[in-house]
Formats: C-alpha cells, sequence, structure tokens
C-alpha cells in the first residue's frame, strides 16, 4: 500500500487534505473523486531535518512540502 496526499478547495481556497491509503494512483484518483478531493501525488519519503535536499534526485515530478 502506499500513502496519497490530497488537497481540496474551500471557499476559492487550497487546503491540504486527508491522507489516502491505496496500492495505486488509479485507486487512489478514485477515492478523491468519490470524496470531492484533488490528488497531489505519492508520499515517496520523510526527510529528516538533519538530510539535505542535495542529497536527493528529483525530477520534473518532485514535489517537495
Amino acid at each position: 500500500m502506499k500513502i496519497w496526499l490530497t488537497s481540496f478547495i474551500l471557499d476559492d481556497e487550497l487546503f491540504a487534505g486527508p491522507n489516502i491509503v491505496a496500492s495505486d494512483r488509479k485507486k487512489a484518483k478514485k477515492i478523491c473523486s468519490l470524496q470531492g478531493l484533488i490528488l497531489v501525488g505519492e508520499l515517496e519519503m520523510v526527510i529528516d531535518s538533519e538530510m539535505n535536499l542535495e542529497d536527493f534526485e528529483v525530477d520534473e515530478d518532485t514535489v517537495i512540502h
């Protein structure tokens, strides 16, 4: 299972949504559709505050929060 990050819009403002646990993107998107959420992406790692972001490979699909 994977953890998927979501968001939602309320009164024209974007908010972080609940995390979804689903085996793949297709299932996560279906849950988002049913719940009125926006699928942001998959949570791939949590970086310790002592780690340096330059140590990780990033590409155009990488989102850092």
